[in-house]
């Protein structure tokens, strides 16, 4: 199976947002995050990746004390 260009694009993008993340700017981690979720529901991303990406999302949240977003995106990583 062929990994499209867009698939490789968000898994460049969550790279990036952990390493904003880890620097502590979750705000930048946040907009990458969901910029390469917003490729993903655009184009033909694989499930898998989508969900690795919520996942991201959702550590975000939790980092930023919003517990019940980062519930809600983990349950939509499922």
């Amino acid at each position: 199976k062929t990994v499209n260009n867009y698939e490789k694009s968000t898994s460049s993008y969550s790279g990036i947002s952990y390493c904003y993340e880890r620097q502590g700017k979750l705000v930048e981690a946040l907009k990458t995050v969901q910029k390469s979720l917003k490729v993903a529901e655009d184009n033909n991303v694989s499930e898998k990746q989508k969900g690795k990406l919520l996942v991201d999302l959702g550590r975000i949240y939790r980092l930023n004390n919003q517990f019940d977003k980062a519930v809600e995106t983990y349950m939509k990583a499922l």
